[in-house]
């Protein structure tokens, strides 16, 4: 009874027989399909859908449903796949969309599987060429997404700003960030401003004029008075930089534990030679592992053997104690698996037990630095924790230089190890 008339009246359940009216929820028999029980219903129960239904009956094309006002056309359907409809337009700029969001290469839209998918999932949708996308797709979205955080800086009467830089390794790219900052209705809201390529030498004079410029177009010529004041790292470049931008600016305070870790390290290990010595090490045992796949094979196979869980061991970057600690942790997740991995392979730097134990009071020193650190990196971190931090910090340090040293044994153990690899090849 999909496309009857009764169904505007009665909930019908074919199989068993049964007929259930909307208004008044009664149980009606409908054997065989018949309809006299419900229609006496209706004439005994509720004269207004009797009149109605007599209606239909009398009028056939009522019964037949009729579009929705919603409901688009033929023709409509197919204007909006042309060019600037509405569905092509919704896709071209999901697509460009993806591209900026995930970082994706302009010529993913040429990928076989790529393009598969996409005729799979919207056969209707011709794919945009890399050149379209680049030249008109996202441009247009730039500027869409400008002119909306121009709208919401606009609405904001007092921020703060933070900047910070970045290059490449090979110091061929480098980019000068601009995020502000602010309270709205009791919570913590942002907006990037740029992350803007920085051309030239890095001087305070060009990137003055880099963040002044942004400053300008995102926030307007007001920006000085709403700015409360500019966080950034405490590098003489930076601090003349925001100065001849006429900024009030603070060291970042991350940025401040960075500098002080490896002072930290010098102070409570009190041999920084060997402390550099074994750091080497560990990084030159991570190279000749990554280059061989034989050995990277055997590696993994000792991890299953030892019920080790295989995560990868990582390379730390010397200007990031951070990355310098993850290092450390990992290659002391896996000592067992070392261990058993350096027999025979003298071609490795082997280790010893003081070289595992100089590791672990690293990590026992970086790790307060490391849990603030990343504490710091929330986007709900205010200045009110400074403070007690710096305090927690200074407390963990003391109470980490108070320990034992056991690092002048431990180098004397490692230089006759490493003499007697020497003498005995």
């Amino acid at each position: 009874m999909g496309n009857s008339i009764y169904d505007e009246f009665f909930d019908t359940d074919v199989a068993k027989g049964k007929a259930i009216c909307k208004k008044c929820k009664q149980t009606l028999s409908r054997k065989c399909g018949s309809t006299s029980s419900i229609i006496k219903h209706l004439e005994l129960h509720h004269k207004d859908l009797y009149e109605k239904l007599q209606e239909r009956k009398a009028n056939p094309d009522i019964k037949k449903r009729k579009l929705d006002d919603n409901t688009p056309t033929i023709t409509a359907a197919f204007e909006a796949w042309r060019p600037g409809g509405t569905k092509l337009e919704s896709i071209n700029r999901a697509l460009s969309l993806m591209i900026a969001v995930d970082s994706q290469p302009l010529s993913m839209v040429d990928r076989t599987g790529f393009r598969y998918f996409l005729n799979t999932v919207v056969p209707n949708y011709s794919i945009r060429s890399r050149t379209s996308i680049y030249r008109t797709d996202i441009p247009a979205l730039y500027e869409e997404y400008v002119a909306r955080v121009k709208r919401r800086m606009n609405s904001v009467k007092y921020f703060s700003l933070t900047t910070d830089s970045w290059s490449s390794e090979d110091n061929k790219h480098s980019l000068l960030s601009l995020t502000a900052h602010w309270l709205a209705d009791g919570k913590l809201e942002y907006r990037i401003l740029g992350v803007l390529p920085i051309h030239g030498r890095h001087t305070a004079d060009n990137l003055s004029a880099i963040l002044s410029s942004c400053m300008a177009d995102f926030i307007g010529d007001d920006a000085l008075r709403r700015t409360h004041l500019i966080v950034r790292d405490a590098a003489t470049v930076m601090k003349k930089t925001t100065r001849l931008c006429g900024l009030t600016s603070v060291d970042c305070f991350a940025h401040k534990i960075q500098l002080a870790v490896y002072g930290g390290i010098k102070t409570v290990l009190n041999d920084f030679d060997y402390f550099d010595d074994v750091i080497e090490r560990v990084k030159k045992f991570i190279r000749k592992m990554r280059k061989s796949g034989n050995d990277r094979d055997d590696f993994a196979d000792l991890q299953k053997l030892q019920e080790i869980q295989p995560r990868w061991l990582i390379k730390g970057i010397e200007i990031r104690w951070g990355s310098l600690y993850d290092m450390i942790d990992r290659f002391l997740e896996n000592r067992s698996t070392i261990s058993s991995f350096l027999i025979g392979r003298s071609k490795y730097p082997q280790f010893t037990s003081g070289d595992y134990v100089l590791m672990e009071k690293i990590l026992s020193a970086l790790k307060p630095m490391k849990q603030a650190t990343v504490m710091l990196q929330g986007r709900q971190v205010t200045i009110s924790v400074v403070v007690p931090t710096i305090y927690v910090l200074r407390r963990a340090l003391v109470s980490e230089a108070r320990r034992p040293s056991v690092l002048s044994p431990n180098r004397r153990e490692a230089q006759a190890c490493n003499r007697a690899r020497t003498i005995h090849g």
